[in-house]
């Protein structure tokens, strides 16, 4: 279920993205659009991270470390993002900081994707080289074995 709350998180946040595409595009009709959706999408976004850090969090353990401190690192920058945008009254002032963080979200969750994928290759490297020798049961006892 992990998998699919973040693939979720990554639709959403390609949302969030299509705004500043649009706005860079000068598409009025996709910016009204997306501007629309924006604070549901982040919304979302941060709801949707949230659930994937916390059903993830059993097997982080077993994951490189760089996966679960740029996953965390893209919840806190966004709850920041969220607070700094709702804080600052004016836009002219917020504009700098919501471009820094938003671009350090992108940034964290290209870390966060490249170091998953590196981890799985890995993780599905040991998995095809491992090996289980036979067993000889005319040794084992009989009985009931749990």
């Amino acid at each position: 279920m992990g998998i699919i709350t973040g693939y979720l998180s990554l639709i959403l946040l390609l949302l969030i993205l299509a705004k500043f595409v649009s706005n860079r595009c000068k598409s009025r009709k996709a910016n009204a659009f997306f501007m629309k959706i924006h604070k549901y999408a982040v919304f979302g976004f941060l709801l949707m991270s949230m659930i994937h850090f916390a059903l993830v969090l059993p097997v982080l353990d077993t994951r490189a470390t760089m996966i679960t401190v740029s996953g965390i690192a893209i919840v806190i920058v966004g709850i920041i993002l969220t607070i700094v945008c709702h804080v600052m009254k004016d836009h002219k002032k917020e504009l700098p900081y919501h471009r820094f963080f938003s671009l350090l979200i992108l940034i964290l969750t290209l870390v966060h994707i490249v170091f998953y994928y590196i981890d799985f290759g890995n993780y599905q490297s040991a998995i095809n080289t491992t090996t289980v020798a036979s067993v000889d049961l005319s040794i084992i006892e009989d009985g009931d074995y749990i």
